[in-house]
């Protein structure tokens, strides 16, 4: 089953790469005579560029932006006018696609890691306070059941009732060690309460 869903290729990869073929294509089969509509489509190739970064990161940004710029180096080589302004200009557009790329690689790269960490410290702390409640919650719980043992009825379904009080607290305790991620949620007027996300 994992092999299966290893061998799915990922849509965003299916996305990118059908827009780096059909802006590439559209570049070969349109006339160079009028040079608006490769300008128009030299500039279309940030879109894929920037995606890739954004989606993939820093290799994703730098491996697409490479691709394209090995694309256009063709087109580059085919119309070459002596070093010509056009010519500058398209040798350093293919320097700001690899700059785009890789900044924007950079960032998401950067974005993630700032989000695995705070993951991992909210994991860290829901395992402390778990663990803080646990200790004086359990002896409290077993000093209700030997209570519980030696009353009378009434005092029995009272101490019942302290018994599953406890109980569900010792649930929402094993929830909160299982937090691996916190959700924050409207309440009432501009408060937020957190929720319990992530668990296993």
């Amino acid at each position: 089953m994992q092999e299966k869903e290893a061998s799915v290729v990922n849509p965003k990869t299916i996305v990118t790469a059908v827009l780096v073929l059909a802006i590439s294509a559209s570049h070969y089969v349109t006339a160079m005579t009028d040079l608006r509509p490769h300008v128009v489509l030299r500039e279309l190739y940030y879109l894929p560029i920037i995606l890739s970064g954004l989606w993939f990161g820093m290799k994703g940004g730098l491996g697409v932006s490479g691709l394209i710029v090995l694309l256009y180096a063709p087109m580059i080589i085919l119309n070459w006018s002596d070093l010509a302004a056009v010519d500058l200009e398209r040798i350093l557009e293919c320097g700001l696609f690899i700059t785009v790329g890789l900044l924007t690689g950079l960032l998401r790269d950067r974005e993630q890691a700032k989000e695995s960490q705070r993951a991992e410290q909210v994991a860290a702390l829901a395992g402390t306070v778990a663990h803080e409640i646990n200790s004086p919650l359990f002896a409290a719980l077993s000093a209700a059941q030997m209570l519980e043992e030696d009353l009378e009825d009434q005092s029995k379904e009272d101490v019942g009732l302290i018994i599953r009080n406890l109980m569900d607290i010792k649930e929402q305790v094993r929830k909160i060690s299982g937090i691996k991620d916190v959700i924050l949620q409207d309440y009432a007027g501009n408060t937020q309460v957190a929720t319990l996300g992530g668990e296993e």
